[in-house]
């Protein structure tokens, strides 16, 4: 069984209730089921670094090359700078979850970035995966 859902706002925990009553469906039947999911989408750091300018690009050039940000906030870096800054986040998820009648195991990979403004325009970014598939050994300098 595969769950799919591509949302720009869904919250972390939305997709818990639906997972924990599959589960108990699975176990409920006494054999062996597989659930796989996915959220969100892969963020294209590439073009993130060829296509925009630190301190240059704006939010809409951004959102021009990234799509929709999955979620908005705000960091401050007191060390850094006193002042708080916005932040966009983009993220993808998947996960598989395998239920016997005696035990449930699974995995969960994610990929996530937070793109940083300062004064409207892009000023960084924090990205991290624990997908293998999607190692960016290039960025870790």
């Amino acid at each position: 069984m595969t769950i799919g859902a591509e949302s720009r706002r869904t919250s972390r925990t939305s997709w818990r209730p639906c997972l924990v009553s599959l589960l108990a469906i699975a176990v409920a039947a006494c054999e062996t089921s597989t659930l796989q999911w996915q959220t969100g989408r892969i963020p294209d750091v590439d073009a993130l670094e060829q296509r925009l300018v630190l301190g240059q690009s704006t939010a809409a050039e951004v959102r021009a090359v990234l799509g929709e940000p999955a979620g908005e906030g705000a960091v401050m870096m007191p060390k850094i700078d006193r002042k708080s800054r916005p932040m966009w986040s983009y993220y993808y998820s998947r996960g598989t979850v395998t239920v016997t009648p005696d035990a449930a195991t699974g995995d969960s990979r994610r990929i996530g970035l937070f793109v940083y403004f300062d004064e409207g325009r892009y000023d960084g970014y924090q990205w991290f995966s624990t997908l293998p598939e999607h190692a960016r050994e290039d960025l870790i300098r």
